[in-house]
């Protein structure tokens, strides 16, 4: 069999991972077993040279090309790491050679949300999926003025929220959508959509719903709220959630209290707290930082999740592979062993 390419290769000191970790296989770097380049060689030149060309001086062609990679990639079977890797990288060669000028104002910030839009546009439509309220929402909307009518709601409560309509009804539709249209690594809802989303979490680490559906490994919740039922309360928060959470709480949120209550549901819960109500806030730069570095640590762990299911599908075929290779040995001694009774016969 052909041996992989060393940048592709996991266990290569050369291999690097989606999630770019530099620590990975690159002991021998330190140690010396892994020789230093000849500094003299005319390969290594050449390579230098090339990039120099390549990297070295602004060039319209070079811009040129670099947009029109950007404009036509898509995700394809990439999965999400791999494929951010992708695009940053053009990113980042597009920066290098058109940077910005160095401001105080808000068009760096400003690029960096053009950025985000334009990354999770070019993202499969699996990764798209926003079902909607099933019932016409009533009394007026916070959301008016921000998006068109009509609007819509999942379920309606009293104003102690201890009796609700429909509840049963939209639990039932968000498994059937989840079974048919997923898997799903996380749930994300805004008001009623995330507090039926914790609730969901909840039951499925229960056993109650969503039994053959994968465990969600992440939750994040924008104004949402604690169901305050003892009946759903005992088995939904009947401990600490282990699914990596974010909630965003406003000050002014006339849900300011159970959204707290939501956020103590969950084990290590990121909370960010903003000045406003009952609404998904703009973000400042130290916060979408911290939002930035909790995406991070997502992607790290399940990228580790994914390599230790691979390296145990691994062990498992090398395995089934070493136990075929003995009995064919077996099977060949004992025809051997055979034909040799049958000539002293």
């Amino acid at each position: 069999m052909a041996a992989l390419d060393p940048s592709q290769d996991p266990i290569s000191p050369y291999y690097l991972h989606p999630s770019d970790n530099p620590a990975k296989n690159k002991v021998g770097f330190v140690d010396g077993s892994i020789s230093k380049p000849d500094l003299t060689s005319e390969v290594y030149k050449r390579i230098w040279v090339n990039l120099e060309e390549r990297f070295g001086a602004s060039s319209g062609t070079v811009l040129y090309a670099l947009q029109q990679s950007m404009d036509h990639i898509e995700q394809g079977m990439d999965d999400i790491s791999t494929f951010y890797t992708k695009i940053k990288r053009l990113w980042d060669q597009f920066d290098e050679l058109d940077p910005l000028p160095t401001c105080s104002c808000t068009n760096c910030k400003s690029q960096q949300d053009s950025r985000l839009i334009v990354f999770l546009m070019k993202l499969n439509d699996g990764y798209k999926d926003f079902p909607d309220g099933l019932y016409p929402a009533g009394g007026k909307s916070e959301i008016e003025g921000f998006f068109p009518p009509p609007y819509y709601e999942w379920f309606q409560f009293n104003k102690e929220f201890t009796e609700y309509t429909n509840l049963e009804d939209c639990i039932s539709y968000l498994c059937n959508y989840i079974t048919t249209n997923g898997p799903f690594d996380g749930l994300l809802g805004f008001s009623q959509g995330a507090t039926l989303s914790a609730l969901l979490i909840g039951y499925q680490s229960q056993g109650k719903v969503l039994k053959d559906h994968p465990p969600f490994k992440f939750f994040i919740s924008v104004s949402g709220s604690k169901f305050r039922i003892p009946s759903i309360c005992e088995v939904a928060y009947k401990e600490p959630n282990k699914a990596k959470s974010v909630h965003f709480i406003g000050e002014k949120d006339w849900l300011k209290l159970p959204s707290e209550d939501l956020a103590a549901a969950f084990q290590d819960p990121l909370i960010i707290r903003h000045p406003q109500g009952h609404t998904v806030p703009r973000l400042d730069e130290a916060v979408s930082e911290k939002l930035l570095n909790w995406v991070k640590e997502l992607l790290v762990q399940t990228s580790k999740a994914k390599d230790g299911v691979q390296n145990g599908e691994a062990q498992k075929k090398q395995e089934k592979t070493e136990e075929a290779c003995e009995a064919a040995k077996e099977k060949h001694d004992f025809m051997e062993k055979r034909e040799v009774e049958v000539v002293q016969a």
